[in-house]
């Protein structure tokens, strides 16, 4: 197999795993809709299914960063790595955070630290792969909790803060 190749046969099983999270999000609000414990409690049901809506569009905007890196020239594939690794300490945080809002309010901070340093126009990042960047990144703040045009608004104009909504959830 060549080079080239490998990324491709390695990202294929995350593919599924998005497919089947979509399905089992589909499965939840069937169940959510019909047992009578959860009927009285729909606003933590309709975030934590909002919440893996982003996550799916976070996982899709993810794909397509790791797409364009790995075809990247070694130059703008070093200039672009911080960048990558740094969203990526970012999306660690949040996997173990599991509904923490102080962790989503840090990660939200991070994510527009990392991107404020992400290296910019007249770089040698291809415009694509920066605007990957700035979509991961919105989607990050989203999923964290961030309004979706001021996540926008906030990785466009490089802020330095933004405020995440708190999740109930679905016990409380």
């Amino acid at each position: 197999m060549s080079g080239e190749e490998q990324p491709w046969k390695e990202l294929r099983p995350v593919y599924t795993l998005l497919n089947d999270l979509g399905r089992t999000r589909d499965d939840a609000i069937a169940v959510a809709r019909r047992t009578p414990r959860w009927r009285g409690r729909r606003e933590p049901i309709r975030q934590e299914i909002a919440a893996t809506r982003h996550l799916d569009l976070l996982g899709n905007s993810c794909l397509t960063l790791i797409r364009g890196a790995t075809v990247l020239d070694p130059g703008p594939r070093k200039a672009s790595a911080a960048t990558v690794r740094g969203l990526s300490g970012v999306l660690d945080a949040l996997a173990e955070a599991r509904g923490s809002h102080a962790v989503f309010q840090h990660a939200a901070r991070r994510t527009l630290a990392v991107v404020r340093d992400a290296p910019e126009r007249g770089s040698a990042v291809p415009v694509a792969v920066r605007e990957s960047v700035r979509l991961v990144a919105t989607d990050i703040l989203v999923f964290a909790g961030a309004d979706a045009d001021e996540a926008e608004r906030a990785v466009r104009d490089g802020s330095t803060d933004i405020t995440v909504e708190r999740r109930a959830r679905p016990g409380e």
